[in-house]
């Protein structure tokens, strides 16, 4: 079947950048783009009128957890400022989830990310529900998607709320034989998975943190990847504490562990790279330039999720900074909102303000980090992008909203004004997945409903698993104090 899409703005790519046409057209055929320009001439079995709406690129997601939305309502305003107001340590990170709670949130993370024209994800947060229902569930709802299954040396836990100890580490070294036995299976997957549902859903190697991984399972990690021919991605530089521990443990900063164990490459991601070298808030002697050449150098990839740490009053000193340096960013959205219009407006504001320049951090900077960037970082040139050859994943907004009108600059509209809202059309590899602004494999409202009773279960719970014995009030007060008559 033979698609016509004709809009009033297409952001169409010309082999080395966006560029925007004015009365353009886009023809899909199958689960690729045929045609892009002015016009068409030939047959056509469809024709879509986005003739008052901006058609571009399926916005790429290279870092979010699925596990997420759970969180919602919790989290902010309040951390343990003994562990640097992290919430890794004591606070979110081992949620007493079920593998259904968890599946119910992929779900509704899955179809929040449609709704808002993201088309391909990178979702880190399976749980240990079985495999073939994350493929199922990604199918279901008609996301591309890299579905990645973590393991590590050991896991960290804090018993006190002041300290943080390790799982199957001695405070020297770590037992290696945990880690290796999970990455066994994690490479069986990356067997199983890869290439289902015509090459729509992947995987690819997944050491969960460069805290809770020993170097050697990093080492094995790297050989794999080669073996492969996979990419990783690893959470890495993700709180002070991480790097003031790497200090201790290695004499070396965070990045330096990575360059060490080989594991840094252009198949690499590192998911935040915020802590190091010459951050603010380190208070490390080293410059800024001594980590930042090593992600360089390497051509590795960063997943910038800004949204989730500027809920901690921090962020990267500064993304603008790194992409001067020659580094490639992609966005993520990391927990919540599962937003890429929101990631993109935070990522430029927020590096504006760190460097107090206005010129800056771009609205053309970070689109392209949410499309063309994350493609690179994937491997892929097929995504990313309207072309010709490339797949066909587009989303359509709508032009007649408050957020877009009016409009001469259809990017800086996207990027400093538009939400999920002014989303009408998704398509993923041709098939249209979200439609008049409604994702159409899920009822909302009735998802919503389930989400609501199953957050409700959780916090019913909460004080019996918690280390602390704590109650979800007494972790996370309510902003505001119920009324008593």
């Amino acid at each position: 079947m033979k698609t016509l899409i004709e809009g009033r703005f297409v952001v169409a790519f010309d082999g080395s950048e966006h560029r925007l046409i004015g009365n353009g057209v886009v023809v899909v055929e199958g689960s690729k783009i045929v045609h892009v320009g002015k016009s068409y001439t030939g047959t056509v079995d469809k024709r879509i009128d986005a003739t008052n709406k901006v058609v571009i690129p399926g916005l790429i997601n290279i870092h979010c957890h699925a596990s997420s939305p759970l969180t919602k309502s919790l989290r902010g305003d309040v951390s343990n400022r003994q562990l640097y107001n992290s919430d890794l340590f004591d606070r979110f990170i081992l949620m007493p989830t079920t593998s259904k709670e968890d599946l119910l949130s992929a779900e509704f993370t899955y179809a929040e990310l449609l709704r808002g024209g993201c088309t391909t994800i990178v979702d880190c947060g399976l749980g240990g529900w079985p495999n073939d229902q994350a493929v199922k569930l990604a199918e279901k709802i008609g996301i591309r998607a890299y579905l990645l299954k973590e393991y590590n040396s050991g896991y960290w836990k804090t018993n006190d709320g002041k300290r943080v100890f390790f799982d199957n580490f001695d405070g020297e070294k770590w037992n290696d034989e945990p880690g290796l036995k999970e990455l066994e299976k994690v490479v069986d997957y990356i067997r199983e998975i890869n290439g289902k549902y015509g090459d729509r859903i992947r995987s690819m190697l997944h050491p969960g943190t460069q805290l809770t991984c020993s170097p050697s399972l990093l080492r094995e990690t790297r050989r794999l990847a080669n073996e492969l021919k996979t990419g990783i991605q690893i959470h890495v530089a993700e709180s002070v504490l991480e790097f003031h521990e790497t200090l201790r443990r290695y004499a070396k900063t965070p990045i330096e562990v990575l360059a060490d164990t080989g594991l840094l490459g252009p198949d690499l991601i590192v998911a935040h790279a915020l802590f190091i070298a010459g951050h603010s808030k380190v208070g490390y002697p080293d410059p800024w330039e001594k980590d930042i050449q090593l992600i360089a150098n390497s051509h590795t990839s960063v997943a910038h999720c800004p949204v989730t740490f500027s809920r901690s009053g921090v962020g990267l000193e500064s993304y603008s900074k790194y992409l001067r340096a020659g580094i490639n960013v992609g966005i993520g959205t990391d927990t919540f909102p599962q937003d890429m219009f929101r990631e993109m407006n935070a990522a430029s504001t927020i590096s504006k303000i760190k460097e107090q320049e206005v010129a800056v951090a771009t609205c053309r900077d970070v689109f392209d980090s949410a499309t063309i960037s994350g493609a690179k970082a994937l491997g892929r040139n097929d995504i990313g992008r309207i072309q010709v050859g490339a797949k066909a994943d587009i989303a359509i907004i709508n032009l007649h909203t408050f957020n877009m009108s009016p409009l001469r600059d259809p990017i800086r509209n996207l990027v400093m004004c538009a939400t999920r809202n002014d989303v009408d059309m998704v398509m993923v590899d041709g098939r249209i997945v979200v439609e008049d602004g409604v994702v159409t494999s899920v009822n909302e409202n009735n998802l919503a409903t389930r989400m609501q009773s199953a957050a409700e279960k959780l916090w019913e719970r909460w004080q019996e698993v918690d280390p602390r014995h704590r109650s979800i009030d007494d972790m996370t007060p309510l902003s505001l104090k119920y009324w008593i008559d």
